[in-house]
């Protein structure tokens, strides 16, 4: 008869992390909702499970630390990059950078200043707007001038 074996209830992060301290996760407690194993949970079975020699090492290395402070864990990153998590791109994710990169060195990046005098739009847009407010509606400069573009090129 198979011997059924039922999956553990735990966060990816949690897996993984079981996985490289070499933790058994289906005998560890979950501290989640719903029994969930959670990251905080591994680390805390690893501790379990590590030498009381190289705890007392550890102290003996670093004697002002205290191990709880206010019930949390008083461990302080060294370093920024201990912050970090680095995590390995998808292959899209992947993709997407390199035709990202691709298309910035390989398309001509252009723009075009141009002056115009809009003084006579100015006007007309003020002479034009208490009937667009009538409809409850705004006259925009920049509505104006797209407007004009539109006819302009209907026109050529």
């Amino acid at each position: 008869m198979l011997n059924k074996v039922k999956k553990v209830l735990a966060t990816p992060v949690a897996r993984k992390m079981a996985k490289d301290l070499g933790v058994d996760i289906g005998t560890v407690r979950g501290s989640g909702p719903v029994g969930r194993v959670l990251k905080a949970d591994i680390q805390n079975a690893f501790d379990a499970l590590r030498e009381p020699s190289v705890k007392v090492q550890e102290e003996k290395a670093n004697p002002n630390k205290s191990d709880v402070v206010h019930g949390h864990s008083s461990y302080v990153p060294k370093e920024p990059e201990d912050l970090i998590e680095r995590v390995p791109m998808s292959m899209i994710r992947k993709t997407i950078a390199a035709n990202m990169t691709k298309s910035k060195y390989t398309i001509p990046h252009t723009s075009v200043m141009d002056e115009v005098d809009v003084t006579d739009l100015v006007e007309y847009r003020t002479k034009n707007k208490s009937c667009c407010r009538r409809r409850r509606s705004e006259a925009y400069v920049f509505s104006l001038c797209s407007k004009s573009c539109y006819f302009g090129a209907q026109e050529a």
